[in-house]
Order: structure tokens, then sequence, then C-alpha cells
């Protein structure tokens, strides 16, 4: 690893500021998130992106892989 989960975390809240109801930055966040550790907050932003009306196969994908932890 590159070391540089911090600056990927600033990058991911920046994103989700600008465009808070964007499917595909709840999702990126979310993968982020579980990636790093933080299982709950990355089930919570997938989960987000589901309740607005995701029709992307990989949200679900991620939001499993993330629920099955």
């Amino acid at each position: 690893m590159l070391d540089r989960i911090d600056d990927a975390d600033r990058e991911m809240q920046r994103a989700l500021k600008l465009d808070p109801l964007s499917v595909v930055v709840l999702t990126m966040a979310g993968w982020h998130y579980y990636l790093s550790g933080r299982t709950e907050r990355g089930v919570d932003l997938l989960q987000q992106a589901v309740n607005l009306g995701s029709t992307n196969d990989t949200t679900y994908i991620m939001l499993g892989y993330a629920l099955h932890e």
C-alpha cells in the first residue's frame, strides 16, 4: 500500500461534499471506507446509494461484500 489513505479520505470527503446524492460517489466512497477497515461507514454509504435507487450492479455487489464482513 502507498500509505495514502489520508489523501484518499480527503478526496472522498470532497467528492461527497460536492455531490452528496451521486450514486457513483456514494458507491466509490463506500467501497473506499470498507477497504480501509471502516466497514460501518462503508455500509452506510453503499446503503445510501441503494436507497437513492441505484441500478448499478456494482453497488449491490460491493454492499454484499461489506455486509458479509
